[in-house]
């Protein structure tokens, strides 16, 4: 079950999807596969009709590019079921690459799965499975992907079926921050400065996501997001991801048309 605009965009009728599991398939993407309990899925079972009818706090049942997006509606069951914090919804810095939002999904779920459970992950024809008391996630990427934060067009030839603002967007920035090759000198026990260059902006953030303290992580990633730097890069994700919504429903299928 997926979150999106459906047949009537913005209504709230139908923006639960039943397909997504089929519109997905062939594409570029990621698979966790955790053990949950039996009362985890009944209440899996039950999130969708409450997450459509606004009755999950944070979620509201119209949905919205920019903040009540299938990001949102992802993290919330997470949340909704144990399996993550409450309040998450995704990672804020991926905000126009789902793709690469299986970095937060996974720290999540390793986080708080229950004792003993079982986790599994396919990334990129790979399969790894965590240990018993494995809780991080540094030691899959490691082993699976080191540098999976870097743009597509850095492994592989564009996929003209993968929306374009997402390239627009987010594929500069990170061939930007790949270039970055000292990035021992960055402190990031130190809250980004206030008036800090788009230089000092990406080498603090390569350092936030390659990081191994949990806690410094996240700290960072709250700085992050507090920048200007990441508000103007919001505000620019938020405005590619309508034009291409608008482009979509322009080339949308319309039924027949009488003229008299």
């Amino acid at each position: 079950m997926g979150w999106s605009t459906g047949e009537s965009k913005f209504s709230k009728n139908d923006n639960l999807s039943e397909t997504d599991w089929k519109d997905y398939q062939g594409k570029n993407i990621s698979s966790i596969t955790v053990e949950i309990s039996k009362a985890q899925f009944e209440q899996l079972e039950s999130y969708p009709k409450l997450a459509a009818a606004g009755r999950i706090p944070g979620f509201r049942s119209v949905y919205d590019a920019g903040d009540n997006s299938c990001i949102d509606f992802s993290g919330k069951g997470l949340g909704y079921i144990g399996l993550a914090d409450k309040d998450f919804d995704g990672s804020g810095l991926f905000w126009a690459r789902p793709d690469k939002q299986v970095n937060a999904f996974l720290e999540q779920i390793a986080k708080h799965r229950p004792q003993g459970a079982d986790l599994t992950v396919t990334h990129r024809g790979h399969t790894y499975t965590f240990g018993e008391n494995e809780r991080g996630v540094e030691k899959f990427w490691k082993t699976v992907d080191p540098y999976w934060y870097l743009g597509e067009n850095q492994r592989q030839e564009p996929n003209p079926e993968q929306p374009q603002y997402a390239h627009a967007i987010s594929e500069p920035f990170f061939e930007r921050m790949s270039e970055n090759t000292d990035i021992a000198t960055v402190d990031i026990s130190q809250p980004l400065p206030k008036n800090a260059t788009d230089q000092e902006f990406i080498d603090y953030a390569f350092a936030a996501l390659l990081s191994d303290d949990e806690e410094l992580h996240d700290k960072a990633l709250e700085s992050l997001m507090a920048s200007d730097q990441a508000k103007q890069f919001e505000r620019e994700s938020m405005q590619a991801a309508i034009d291409y919504d608008r482009e979509q429903e322009m080339l949308r299928p319309r039924g027949p048309v009488m003229s008299l």
